[in-house]
């Protein structure tokens, strides 16, 4: 009997985590949601970067999702989204991490071409965040994990706003039967975030 009523309240004690910890996560979701759709860019003044550090998130938007026969990340705004997420959704060691890889990118650059980031040839600045992304020296894994930060969020505004939703991808309310294998060339675009990067 004793046993019994132990692994009773065992089970009771884990039913009670794991509702507790979905009920945090939720909360987070709620959050993180409830800061995209109060998203507002024309009136959307945040004051985490400095304008130094804006031009160089600017830029980097460009290079992650460019401009081609639709709009890139740069044309719908993905920086200023990029900062008001930080701002509303994260903590400030993370609000910090990405002020100081976007400082830290400025300043290699500086220091490398004697000219801002922002100012360089789009091939530099690919060249430039490849060297963040494979880690090789003056950059870290110190400078890799917000610099991630930064791409998940710039993909995550892109596909969201209205030009990236509807004509980057196709949107299909009712997309009908599922066939398991298509040629993309066949369909077209298709209606997910493809890849992140």
């Amino acid at each position: 009997m004793q046993s019994h009523n132990s692994s009773r309240r065992d089970w009771l004690k884990r039913m009670a985590l794991g509702l507790g910890v979905c009920a945090a996560e939720g909360a987070l979701l709620n959050n993180a949601v409830a800061a995209a759709l109060s998203y507002d860019a024309s009136s959307s003044q945040s004051g985490l970067f400095t304008p130094q550090q804006r031009a160089v998130l600017n830029a980097i938007c460009e290079c992650v999702i460019p401009r081609t026969d639709t709009p890139g990340a740069a044309d719908v705004g993905c920086a200023e989204f990029v900062e008001h997420q930080l701002l509303v959704v994260f903590a400030s060691d993370t609000q910090q991490a990405c002020q100081g890889v976007l400082q830290t990118i400025h300043q290699v650059s500086t220091n490398e071409q004697g000219k801002p980031f922002a100012s360089r040839s789009v091939a530099e600045q690919i060249a430039l965040l490849e060297k963040l992304e494979a880690m090789q020296p003056p950059f870290t894994h110190l400078e890799y994990g917000p610099f991630k930060q930064l791409k998940n969020l710039i993909v995550f505004g892109y596909y969201t706003s209205m030009p990236g939703a509807t004509q980057e991808l196709t949107y299909q309310a009712v997309p009908g039967r599922f066939v398991g294998s298509v040629p993309l060339a066949d369909i077209g675009s298709a209606y997910s975030s493809k890849d992140y990067y």
